[in-house]
């Protein structure tokens, strides 16, 4: 059994996408021992409304204009970020794959509750 604790809960059923999400979403002890973070990234670059956001501004500007998971066809990803997790010593963070992995496989994830369901997963296996 792992000690999981969720920092950022799900905003709503309609906020899926790890785009109205930034940072450290989970953190928790796999029964190896090590602390791992569920985290999103890497720093999500849009165009919304004929302007750049980036990191940190987005979700804030996203729940602003009332857009969900439905209507994410009205903005332009310059670059898009995941739910990924990572391993934590202390202040530092981890990533736990390797560039030619197969694209962090059972590691990267495009969706919240998927993110959460498998980070669980995760810590119990290890």
């Amino acid at each position: 059994m792992n000690n999981m604790e969720i920092l950022v809960r799900k905003i709503s059923e309609n906020h899926d996408d790890p785009i109205f999400y930034n940072g450290v979403i989970a953190y928790g002890k796999a029964v190896n021992g090590k602390t791992y973070v569920l985290r999103t990234q890497p720093k999500a670059i849009i165009d919304f409304d004929s302007k750049e956001f980036e990191g940190d501004e987005i979700p804030e500007i996203l729940r602003k204009s009332y857009l969900d998971d439905s209507k994410l066809d009205y903005l332009i990803f310059l670059r898009r970020n995941w739910f990924v997790i990572c391993q934590s010593k202390g202040t530092k963070i981890i990533e736990i794959f390797k560039e030619d992995d197969e694209m962090g496989e059972g590691l990267i994830f495009d969706g919240y509750d998927e993110a959460i369901y498998e980070f669980k997963n995760f810590l119990n296996k290890l």
